[in-house]
């Protein structure tokens, strides 16, 4: 075998992404497909009173309904962060989260059912500024923080000696930095689809860069031995990191699937979808 170290080498994908020839997640379409779409939170922190979706599941077309209490169980790739659902449970934490998803023939019934959705919410503090955050707080967000703050783990790193860097510097610099959320710049938005078939196997396709993480979290949610669900990772349309944790939208989607017993459900995000 001849030494590559040192030598160019071409990517296995790069001809079929730059001939047009490539198949992403959202170029696949089953028998019998149909389309899931999530109602998301207007609040950014908030307390879900009661939801009824009666409505939306009257709706000509409208196959499924969940809300959080179908998926209870949380998932996360650090032991320390598994504290994800699907769907919010009891409350939303941020403006977008999810709170409840159906699944329709198509989209345009899965947009109008999502209308149709009644959320009562009762709205909780929101903490705007980082030394608000810090400080103990009535109603943190999260269940897992530091002494009642919403610190969620405190992490202490040094490296170097720093302080004897700075006093043999010739000149420092001390400002102050802000910075907003941001997300990454990837072509390809989110895409997921999931088909639970007669035989008790869960097959999921998603734009995922670690496919091996989404295989241990769908085993949790699903509460299904891993052995009974397959990922499979089509061509990826760009990523940065910002496809490597499992979602919820992919959770959604086997959920659907798994609700309807053998018909495949899908899940493509529109940019605006961001990635909740």
């Amino acid at each position: 075998m001849s030494n590559t170290i040192g030598k160019p080498i071409a990517l296995i994908d790069g001809l079929k992404k730059t001939t047009g020839e490539g198949i992403y997640t959202d170029d696949l379409k089953l028998p019998n497909m149909l389309v899931g779409k999530i109602l998301r939170s207007p609040h950014a922190h908030a307390r879900i009173v009661k939801i009824d979706a009666s409505k939306a599941e009257a709706l000509p077309g409208v196959h499924a309904v969940l809300t959080g209490k179908e998926a209870p169980h949380t998932f996360g790739v650090l032991p320390i962060s598994e504290d994800e659902t699907a769907l919010a449970v009891d409350k939303v934490i941020f403006i977008g989260d999810n709170v409840a998803a159906v699944a329709a023939d198509d989209e345009e019934t899965a947009l109008h059912a999502l209308k149709l959705i009644e959320v009562e919410y009762e709205e909780l503090p929101v903490y705007r500024k980082f030394e608000d955050s810090v400080k103990p707080a009535a109603e943190p967000i999260h269940q897992n923080s530091v002494n009642g703050t919403n610190i969620h783990k405190e992490v202490k790193q040094a490296f170097g000696e720093v302080d004897a860097a700075r006093s043999r510097s010739a000149y420092v610099k001390e400002a102050e930095y802000d910075f907003i959320g941001v997300t990454h710049g990837f072509t390809e938005p989110h895409c997921v689809i999931a088909s639970y078939d007669a035989d008790d196997r869960m097959t999921v396709w998603s734009a995922q860069q670690v496919p091996h993480y989404l295989h241990r979290a769908l085993a949790k949610v699903l509460e299904m031995p891993m052995h009974r669900i397959r990922v499979i990772r089509p061509m990826v349309g760009g990523a940065f990191g910002g496809k490597s944790d499992p979602f919820p939208h992919e959770m959604i989607a086997a959920l659907l699937s798994f609700s309807q017993q053998s018909r495949p459900a899908s899940h493509p995000h529109r940019n605006r979808d961001g990635v909740g």
